[in-house]
Protein backbone atom coordinates (compact mmCIF):
# COMPACT_ATOMS: atom_id res chain seq x y z
CA UNK A 1 0.00 0.00 0.00
CA UNK A 2 1.56 3.36 -0.97
CA UNK A 3 1.11 6.03 1.82
CA UNK A 4 -1.92 7.70 1.87
CA UNK A 5 -3.91 5.00 0.25
CA UNK A 6 -6.88 2.91 1.47
CA UNK A 7 -6.35 -0.39 3.66
CA UNK A 8 -7.62 -3.31 1.62
CA UNK A 9 -7.90 -1.48 -1.83
CA UNK A 10 -6.65 -2.85 -4.68
CA UNK A 11 -4.48 -0.51 -7.03
CA UNK A 12 -4.75 -0.83 -10.66
CA UNK A 13 -1.35 -0.10 -12.39
CA UNK A 14 -0.22 -0.13 -16.05
CA UNK A 15 1.64 -3.30 -17.74
CA UNK A 16 3.19 -2.22 -20.60
CA UNK A 17 4.36 -5.32 -23.33
CA UNK A 18 7.17 -5.07 -25.67
CA UNK A 19 7.61 -7.38 -28.25
CA UNK A 20 11.41 -7.90 -29.00
CA UNK A 21 11.56 -11.09 -31.07
CA UNK A 22 9.47 -13.69 -31.96
CA UNK A 23 8.65 -15.74 -28.98
CA UNK A 24 10.24 -12.82 -26.60
CA UNK A 25 8.07 -10.70 -24.75
CA UNK A 26 8.98 -7.59 -22.02
CA UNK A 27 6.75 -7.04 -19.88
CA UNK A 28 7.36 -3.81 -17.64
CA UNK A 29 5.63 -2.11 -14.74
CA UNK A 30 6.05 1.25 -13.87
CA UNK A 31 9.05 0.84 -10.53
CA UNK A 32 9.57 -2.38 -11.01
CA UNK A 33 12.35 -3.84 -12.90
CA UNK A 34 11.97 -5.93 -16.39
CA UNK A 35 10.69 -9.40 -16.54
CA UNK A 36 11.22 -11.55 -19.76
CA UNK A 37 9.43 -14.68 -20.37
CA UNK A 38 10.24 -16.48 -23.30
CA UNK A 39 9.89 -20.01 -25.35
CA UNK A 40 13.20 -21.02 -23.60
CA UNK A 41 11.46 -20.76 -19.89
CA UNK A 42 8.41 -22.58 -21.81
CA UNK A 43 10.84 -25.24 -22.87
CA UNK A 44 12.57 -26.15 -19.63
CA UNK A 45 9.09 -25.81 -17.73
CA UNK A 46 7.74 -28.63 -20.35
CA UNK A 47 10.62 -30.82 -19.76
CA UNK A 48 10.56 -30.41 -15.77
CA UNK A 49 6.89 -31.58 -16.47
CA UNK A 50 8.13 -34.20 -18.37
CA UNK A 51 11.17 -35.66 -15.85
CA UNK A 52 8.54 -35.11 -12.81
CA UNK A 53 5.67 -37.48 -15.01
CA UNK A 54 9.01 -39.75 -15.31
CA UNK A 55 10.12 -39.29 -11.99
CA UNK A 56 5.94 -40.08 -10.21
CA UNK A 57 5.62 -43.14 -12.94
CA UNK A 58 9.06 -44.78 -11.81
CA UNK A 59 7.90 -44.41 -8.17
CA UNK A 60 4.66 -46.29 -9.23
CA UNK A 61 6.23 -49.16 -10.67
CA UNK A 62 8.44 -49.05 -7.67
CA UNK A 63 5.47 -49.16 -5.12
CA UNK A 64 4.03 -51.99 -7.13
CA UNK A 65 7.06 -54.21 -7.14
CA UNK A 66 7.43 -53.85 -3.41
CA UNK A 67 4.14 -54.53 -2.86
CA UNK A 68 4.76 -57.90 -5.09
CA UNK A 69 7.89 -58.50 -3.04
CA UNK A 70 6.12 -58.03 0.66
CA UNK A 71 3.11 -60.30 -0.55
CA UNK A 72 5.53 -63.31 -1.75
CA UNK A 73 7.18 -62.72 1.83
CA UNK A 74 4.22 -62.77 3.62
CA UNK A 75 2.46 -66.26 2.09
CA UNK A 76 5.97 -67.63 2.70
CA UNK A 77 5.39 -67.25 6.25
CA UNK A 78 1.60 -67.92 6.27
CA UNK A 79 2.57 -71.36 5.06
CA UNK A 80 1.03 -74.35 7.03
CA UNK A 81 3.41 -76.65 9.06
CA UNK A 82 2.20 -79.68 9.81
CA UNK A 83 3.90 -83.05 11.64
CA UNK A 84 2.92 -86.67 11.35
CA UNK A 85 4.86 -89.94 12.98
CA UNK A 86 6.45 -91.25 10.02
CA UNK A 87 7.94 -94.12 12.38
CA UNK A 88 8.59 -94.62 15.65
CA UNK A 89 11.37 -96.56 17.89
CA UNK A 90 10.82 -98.82 21.10
CA UNK A 91 13.55 -100.01 23.52
CA UNK A 92 14.08 -101.60 26.78
CA UNK A 93 16.60 -101.54 29.16
CA UNK A 94 18.10 -104.23 30.71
Amino acid sequence: MSAGGIPGTVYSIGVFTTWIRPGIVLYTVPGIPPVFFDEEMEKLEKKRNTKRRTLFEAQDEIDSRKEGLIEGVEARLRQLVSTSELFAIRWRVK
